[in-house]
Formats: C-alpha cells, sequence, structure tokens
C-alpha cells in the first residue's frame, strides 16, 4: 500500500456544539488541499466546552482562530451579542469587600531583566498603589473604557490585550453555518451503535434510524459523557475532584446593566464563586458551588439575591467533574472539549483548550495507522497543559483568606508537588518557575499571588543597586500614562457602535 493510499480520507466528528463546529471549521480549512471529507454527526451533548451558562468567557488566543478562519471580528460580535474581556476582576477572595484584577496584556515594563511585580513590591507593593495600577487593560476595564491596542510597541497602548464574552448558542450557529456553507457533511441523529475494526480502532458510528457513518478518524466532541473516548473506548479518567471541590453550577440570565464593563466579574461566595459576563444586551450570571457545602436551594437563593438586573427566564442547573480523559487521543480517536477535560470556568480556558487541541493535532496529523509515537506525543503534551491550567486554577482556592467550611477546606487539601514548588518559590524571593506547556505566563500567576496577599520573604538581591528614588519616579510616570490613556478611551458601549459591532436590540 503506497504512502497516498494510506492517507486519511473520512474525518468523522461527534457531537453538536461549539468544539465539534469550531474543529470542523479549522480541520476543513487546514486540511483544505488533501481531500479530506468531514462529517459531523450532531449527537451528545450540546455542553462540549467549560460553558456553565449560555454565555463564554474566552482568553486573548481566540484571535488566532478567527484570524486563521477570516472571521471579521464586527460581524462576529454583531451576531453574537459579544463584548470585549479585557482581564477578570476578583472580589473577597482573600477579604470580603476587597478585589484584585487578573489582566490580559502587559503590567508593567521589566527593567534589566528583573520582573516589574518586583520593583512594585520594592516600593512598599499594594500600600501604594494596587499593581493593577500598571496594566492598561486593568486601569481601562475598571473605566467601563475600551479601544483596540495599536502595534506600535512605543506606545501605552500597545500593552493591552483582550479576549470576548459571547452568546454560545449564537456562536455554535454561526460556526455551523460557516461550516455547512464550505462543504462540510452535517448528520443529525442520536448515537446507537459504535463498530470497531479487528485491531480496536472504531470503524463507523450507527445513529438512529441505521444511518451508518463510517470514518478513517474519529473526533469526539460529545461532552462530559465522552461517548467515543470513555464509552465506546473505555479509555479512563483521572479525577480532580479532590482538588478542585466544586460540582455544582446554577445560571441565569439579567438585563443588562450599564455602564458595560469589558470584564468577567468572580465573586466569592460562601460555598464557590459567583461570575458575572455582560454581553450587550444580557448578563450571565452563574454560581459555582461545592455540593457538600451547599444545597441547591440555598445555592439559587445566593446567586438570585446577588444580580445587578432582573431575572431573564429561569435558573439552570448543571453538575461536572473536574478532571480529565487519561489518554486525549486512544487509536484512531482524540478527544476535544468536554469529552478530554473537565475544567470549572474560572480561567476561561474551554475554547482555548480546543484550539491548543486542534493546533496539536495538525502538527501531529496522522496517517489511517495512527502511529503510537504521534498520539503518545500529543498525549503528554495535552496532558501537561491541563494540569498546568489546574494548578493554575488551583492556586486561587488554596491561598484563600475566607473563613466559611468550603474555603477552610480547600486550604487544607493537598497540593500536586510542582505547584507545591512553585508557591515556595514566590514565598521564598517572588519568583514565578515557569514550567513547559503553561497556558498562563507569570505576569498572571504573580498577579493571583500578590491579589491574595502572599508576600515574598526576601526581595530579589538584584534591586539592591537600584536606588529607591528611581524606582519611585519610574512608577509614578508609568501609572500617570497609563491612566491619562486608559481616561481618553471611548466607553465600550460607543466603540462597539463606532466600528459597527453593536447587536441589534431584540425584544423580549
Amino acid at each position: 500500500m503506497t504512502l497516498a493510499d494510506n492517507r486519511i480520507r473520512k474525518l468523522v466528528i461527534l457531537g453538536d456544539g461549539m468544539a465539534a463546529w469550531l474543529s470542523a471549521n479549522v480541520l476543513a480549512h487546514v486540511l483544505a488541499a488533501q481531500q479530506v471529507h468531514i462529517c459531523v454527526a450532531e449527537s451528545g451533548g450540546e455542553i462540549d466546552v467549560d460553558t456553565f451558562g449560555p454565555c463564554v468567557s474566552t482568553l486573548p488566543s481566540i484571535d488566532l482562530m478567527h484570524k486563521l478562519l477570516g472571521i471579521d471580528e464586527s460581524t462576529f460580535m454583531r451576531r453574537t451579542n459579544a463584548t470585549f474581556k479585557l482581564g477578570t476582576k476578583l472580589t473577597g477572595w482573600v477579604k470580603q469587600a476587597e478585589s484584585y484584577f487578573e489582566p490580559f496584556g502587559e503590567t508593567g515594563v521589566n527593567f534589566e531583566g528583573i520582573p516589574f511585580h518586583h520593583y512594585w513590591l520594592a516600593l512598599g507593593g499594594k500600600e501604594q498603589a494596587a499593581l493593577s495600577d500598571y496594566a492598561l487593560s486593568a486601569v481601562a476595564a475598571n473605566l467601563g473604557k475600551f479601544s483596540h491596542p495599536l502595534a506600535d510597541t512605543t506606545s501605552v497602548l500597545s500593552t493591552m490585550a483582550y479576549g470576548y464574552h459571547f452568546d454560545a448558542a449564537l456562536y455554535t450557529q454561526m460556526l455551523r453555518e460557516r461550516a455547512t456553507k464550505h462543504g462540510i457533511e452535517r448528520l443529525k441523529g442520536e448515537l446507537t451503535t459504535v463498530t470497531h475494526s479487528d485491531n480496536g480502532f472504531v470503524e463507523s458510528l450507527v445513529l438512529e434510524c441505521d444511518l451508518r457513518v463510517p470514518g478513517d478518524f474519529f473526533i469526539d466532541c460529545s461532552g462530559p459523557q465522552g461517548l467515543l473516548i470513555a464509552q465506546a473506548l473505555e479509555t479512563g479518567f483521572e479525577d480532580w475532584s479532590p482538588l478542585l471541590p466544586c460540582d455544582r453550577a446554577i445560571s441565569v440570565s439579567s438585563r443588562s446593566a450599564d455602564p458595560l464593563m469589558p470584564y468577567t466579574s468572580a465573586t466569592a461566595r460562601a460555598a464557590g464563586w459567583q461570575w458575572r459576563i455582560p454581553l450587550q444586551h444580557s448578563t450571565d450570571n452563574g454560581y459555582v458551588y461545592s455540593s457538600r457545602h451547599v444545597s441547591d436551594q440555598d445555592a439559587a437563593a445566593t446567586l438570585l439575591a446577588n444580580l445587578d438586573g432582573s431575572v431573564r427566564g429561569e435558573p439552570r442547573h448543571q453538575s461536572f467533574r473536574s478532571g480529565r480523559s487519561a489518554k486525549f487521543w486512544n487509536k484512531n480517536v482524540v478527544a476535544i472539549g468536554g469529552a478530554a477535560s473537565g475544567l470549572e470556568p474560572l480561567a476561561s480556558t474551554g475554547l482555548h483548550l480546543v484550539q491548543r487541541s486542534l493546533l496539536r493535532l495538525i502538527e501531529l496529523f496522522p496517517d489511517k495507522s495512527c502511529a503510537a509515537g504521534e498520539a503518545t506525543e500529543y498525549n503528554r503534551l495535552m496532558s501537561s497543559e491541563c494540569e498546568r491550567m489546574r494548578d493554575f486554577l488551583l492556586l486561587h482556592y488554596a491561598l484563600n483568606g475566607r473563613d466559611s467550611a468550603f474555603w477552610k477546606d480547600c486550604r487544607a487539601m493537598g497540593l500536586p508537588p510542582l505547584l507545591q514548588r512553585k508557591i515556595e518559590h514566590f514565598r521564598n524571593r517572588g519568583r514565578v518557575v515557569d514550567y513547559d506547556e503553561e497556558t498562563f505566563k507569570p505576569p498572571s500567576w504573580a498577579a493571583v499571588f500578590l491579589g491574595q496577599d502572599v508576600r515574598p520573604r526576601c526581595r530579589d538581591p538584584l534591586l539592591d543597586t537600584v536606588p529607591p528614588q528611581q524606582i519611585a519616579t519610574m512608577l509614578l510616570r508609568m501609572k500617570t500614562a497609563i491612566r491619562q490613556a486608559a481616561e481618553a478611551m471611548p466607553t465600550q458601549r460607543t466603540y462597539l457602535a463606532k466600528i459597527g459591532a453593536a447587536a441589534p436590540v431584540t425584544i423580549d
């Protein structure tokens, strides 16, 4: 058999959500020259990434996928009721009314190879100014302002970065329309049977009405149930619930409020935390909590008592489990989205993980033999990245300063060795250890450490030769320039209208 004969000819994607249709669009674009027939079998849950409500909050990396696919930003935002996101504001994770910001983009400037937060600490830390006062994304977000970053690196406006908030159903619809327009086959029907070849590979899916869907390679986007990776192939699951104890979420929409703030809110509650995601004409609210520490009824009461606008629709309850598939790639099946891993939405990693999965699959794309080395490398990379994401989430819980039983239990749990090592390094001299496959870089980790009141025991010795007055002058100039730049920006709602991204108002 020649190499050409062994090429993958038919690729089947199982699922009916964002992961499935984003996968279809990206793979169709990249594999166009290979003449691979792509089919999406719409079976399985629609919740195929970490969406616990009707809306999605993203990292800036989604822009890479949109540019690859040629998705126009203003059109996308108008169609999905989207807003810009400059980071996340966390309230009450240490003290009841105290907040800190995890911004996208740059915080300060690293001089002489020394990370900026060391200069901030040397000047007195939060006693003289919040760390986020030196991040344009954070200052603009707190003012409700937005404009696109500039490419000119000499301008303070180049230091911003942004993601989005958008309606999950509208986004999925947009991706589905785009995919079918470009020739991707769409089949509907519940999965009834999975057939296997002699080597254990998946051979075909059988949908209701005995519709048989054969394939050479399969992408499982069926959500947490993992119809292929978990059920058909019995791959196994690594349970992280002892580390991330939240296992329930309740969500509800409310009417939007002005000003339209360009950030996600994450407010600590007695048994978990509450999100607030602003869209142009509504707000998505939710409470992620531990069912061992609060009942569903009390969780709902807490959520409904802490809304900024009147309720729209009925609250939706959902259970979930934190962890990952024992293998992301098993035989001729790759799991993407919720079938691959389950992480709560605090760090907004769902679509980022889908993107990373697709990019790595493209790099290691197999032929029909699905060589073991390709799957092994894919599994190594994805396992490492998921575990580093898990540790970033866990950091928020481990360093909390609250007094309820839930939060005390979080402080008492054992930590993975790599995370424990990272915490000890920061507590010693304020240095952030940067491991391989990190989604969140040192400034993001430093923002959490310092936002949750972890102060290094010793200062960086490289600062001993820098005069304090020089540091004070440098930081004052920086803070002033950032504040002036943020104040000069338009409000987010004004900017959306200016660039043609304002969504049409719908009447309830």
